[in-house]
């Protein structure tokens, strides 16, 4: 890592890490969206809403999109962390981050996503089952899905 990507500051900023990060972001959102038209691929067999309406053109991105996309974002993040860890030290930093994604992570697995099930059930005239089944950890496996 270069002495000048470590020197950068929030008036000082890596403008193209940013523009790549954001159009990541906007694959990640284009990966979820185009689950929903996936026949036989990866998101089929687990994906809450399934339209019958199947494309394969969906599938053929969505593979190709699935290789790189967390994994450029997890690179980009990390490229960032001693910046980060330098200017906050320890524990300073580990809240930090703890604010920043498990804050939001907890309050949407507590309330959005149950209040998503209670929706999808809703919609498609289905009897609503059981609380417990409504968060993720009582599926059977660890997953948001």
């Amino acid at each position: 890592m270069s002495e000048i990507g470590l020197e950068t500051t929030k008036d000082n900023r890596i403008y193209w890490l940013d523009n790549l990060r954001t159009f990541m972001i906007f694959l990640v959102v284009l990966l979820h969206a185009g689950l929903v038209y996936e026949r036989r691929g990866f998101g089929a067999f687990f994906w809450i809403v399934d339209d019958p309406s199947t494309n394969n053109v969906s599938e053929i991105i969505n593979s190709i999109i699935d290789i790189f996309v967390m994994p450029t974002v997890f690179f980009i993040s990390g490229y960032f962390t001693p910046l980060s860890m330098k200017n906050k030290k320890g524990w300073a930093f580990l809240s930090s981050r703890f604010k920043r994604l498990m804050i939001p992570w907890i309050i949407a697995v507590l309330t959005l996503m149950p209040l998503y099930k209670i929706i999808f059930l809703y919609s498609r005239n289905l009897p609503q089952q059981s609380w417990t089944t409504y968060f993720h950890w009582n599926n059977g496996i660890f997953s948001q899905s």
